[in-house]
């Protein structure tokens, strides 16, 4: 699906089939039901099949840590959303759900059934709201690369679900779930690879049930919008009962760091300038990180990170890119050596009817947060991804897309470089 330049104002307002459906890349946008005075439910969803060819330096293991994989994947990505919406003389409003229909969670092996719940009310001149567990403002604002992509999403696509991310320098390979579950945030020495262009909130949000939040957005005014989420805790992504074991993994190496009374959000803009359109964003996350027993990591950096996006589109073409940089957020305050998080993006692409193409490369650095080697060492990741998708029939789009990864730390010998092809289908309905 193309993202690009889709105004963000029609892109928070759809419902369900849509906005449920964001994350899949080439998923149809279905428009909120017209102004009849009524309640109207609607179904939508994905079911996602494609085939991983695996070439890779260190053998990863399954979602679970089991046995070493093989180097050819099948896997299944299924989505069933439900919106129930409607209007008044002075709003529209309605309710999301986005329920995860596989066998396992196919983002993290985690438990639970959906990813997204939420309430919306908007109005074409007070804005939007929306609460509970969606997607924040600073990820539906923001400018990257991957906005842009075809077939699964680039450099934000699905090659890290078949890909060992060698995440630790301790030279001990991660599992791919594991690996994805700590890219950004993480604490501890030697934790973790930034995998793609995403801030640390909107990045655990991707990669597992949303957590909890509230979201104002802005009417689009002049090209310009704003908004800004609060999130209490990142860990609570259910009922109130999830508070009291949230901060727990925040507290475990390799685990992803947890933060209460985050804000999330920033500034977007679009314009069309005699057929060029033009796209930029900044956006940022700022919170208090959570600090709980066991007392040897009770002292984590708090959230303090940015990214800053640009993006032009002409007769088909579009080229996009974006920098962030994350600070020292979610490490360990005792350690003093190499916290730096940053991460630059850039990728071009081509529509033409039902064909679409693209290529995206990613390049990132992730301080060990270790006085080990050269000042402490990094875990820097390149990726570049090529994709290719075809919409054959209403719905129907079959898709190739190939990564060439490098990963590398300076302080161990966890590092893996190869390549993975997905081929695949995508049925959106």
């Amino acid at each position: 699906m193309k993202k690009f330049l889709l105004g963000t104002t029609a892109l928070i307002s759809m419902t369900a089939a849509s906005a449920a459906m964001a994350g899949g890349s080439h998923a149809p946008a279905v428009a909120a039901p017209a102004n009849t005075g009524g309640l109207t439910v609607m179904v939508g969803g994905k079911l996602d099949f494609q085939s991983a060819f695996i070439s890779q330096d260190e053998n990863a293991t399954n979602g679970t840590g089991g046995a070493a994989s093989s180097n050819q994947l099948f896997r299944n990505d299924t989505r069933l959303n439900v919106t129930a919406a409607g209007s008044t003389e002075n709003f529209d409003y309605g309710a999301v759900v986005e329920l995860n229909t596989d066998t396992t969670n196919t983002k993290n092996n985690a438990a639970g059934n959906a990813d997204k719940t939420y309430l919306f009310v908007e109005n074409d001149n007070f804005g939007r709201f929306e609460g509970g567990a969606n997607s924040g403002a600073s990820d539906t604002l923001e400018v990257d690369a991957a906005k842009i992509a075809r077939a699964t999403g680039g450099v934000d696509g699905d090659w890290k679900y078949n890909v060992n991310t060698a995440a630790t320098g301790t030279g001990t390979a991660t599992t791919t779930a594991a690996g994805a579950a700590g890219i950004s945030g993480a604490g501890g020495a030697g934790v973790g690879y930034l995998l793609a262009p995403n801030l640390p909130m909107s990045e655990q949000d991707k990669n597992g049930p949303d957590s909890n939040k509230i979201t104002y957005y802005t009417p689009r005014m002049g090209g310009v919008q704003l908004g800004v989420s609060y999130t209490p805790d990142s860990g609570n992504t259910g009922t109130a009962a999830g508070i009291t074991t949230s901060n727990t993994p925040g507290n475990t190496i390799g685990a992803p760091a947890q933060y209460q009374n985050v804000f999330a959000g920033g500034i977007n803009y679009e314009a069309d300038f005699e057929g060029v359109g033009v796209m930029a964003s900044l956006v940022g996350e700022h919170g208090d990180a959570a600090n709980t027993a066991p007392v040897a990591l009770t002292s984590r950096n708090d959230l303090s990170a940015y990214s800053a996006g640009l993006g032009v589109e002409f007769s088909g073409f579009s080229i996009a890119g974006s920098y962030g940089d994350l600070g020292d957020s979610g490490y360990l305050t005792s350690t003093t050596v190499n916290k730096d998080q940053t991460f630059w993006d850039i990728g071009a692409a081509y529509e033409n009817g039902p064909y679409g193409v693209s290529v995206t490369y990613f390049d990132s650095s992730k301080g060990t947060g270790a006085a080990a080697v050269n000042n402490g060492g990094s875990n820097d990741l390149t990726n570049l991804v090529v994709g290719a998708d075809y919409q054959m029939a209403p719905g129907l789009t079959p898709y190739v897309e190939a990564s060439f990864f490098d990963f590398k730390n300076d302080t161990a010998t966890a590092d893996n470089s190869g390549n993975v092809v997905l081929v695949g289908a995508e049925l959106a309905f």
